[in-house]
């Protein structure tokens, strides 16, 4: 549904509203992983590549970063603080956008898929196993080695 909202939205307006990228990262907050999807949804939607890049560095500004940013900081150095970002993450998607322009290498064409994972076994599965397994295993042994009850007072729970 939000993929959905967003190619909707990005259809519409994007010809008239160029920071239309930093904007939607900013209100439709993802993991740092799960924004690249998105941006490849905006890609296709026709926003411009710089709106792309700045989308994907926009995960520095995002409402929950902001309202931590007020409780430690006050609202004044917050809005310093996301100022700076944006000019930052702007000005940094700008450079980047003119240098790939100028180099050739923009994408003419806008083909990007977001495909469904699935489950599957593969090496990032024998990965997952092993880094499963070793830990259990480092953490019987040091149960053995070290009385809990002492362990419960080193940790203090």
């Amino acid at each position: 549904m939000l993929l959905w909202a967003i190619q909707l939205i990005t259809r519409r307006t994007l010809n008239r509203l160029r920071p239309i990228g930093p904007i939607v990262a900013v209100l439709s907050f993802v993991c740092s992983v799960g924004n690249i999807p998105l941006a490849a949804v905006l890609c296709n939607g026709g926003i411009s590549f710089g709106g792309v890049i700045a989308f994907i560095y926009a995960d520095l500004i995002v409402l929950p970063i902001i309202n931590t940013y007020r409780k430690y900081y006050g609202w004044k150095a917050t809005a310093f603080v996301v100022g700076i970002f944006y000019l930052a993450m702007a000005a940094a998607a700008l450079i980047i956008e003119s240098v790939f322009r100028i180099l050739g290498l923009v994408p003419q064409e806008r083909k990007a898929q977001v495909v469904e994972a699935s489950i599957s076994f593969n090496y990032t599965t024998v990965l997952n196993i092993i880094f499963l397994v070793v830990p259990v295993f480092w953490l019987s042994g040091f149960s053995r080695l070290v009385d809990l009850r002492c362990w419960r007072t080193w940790t203090n729970v």
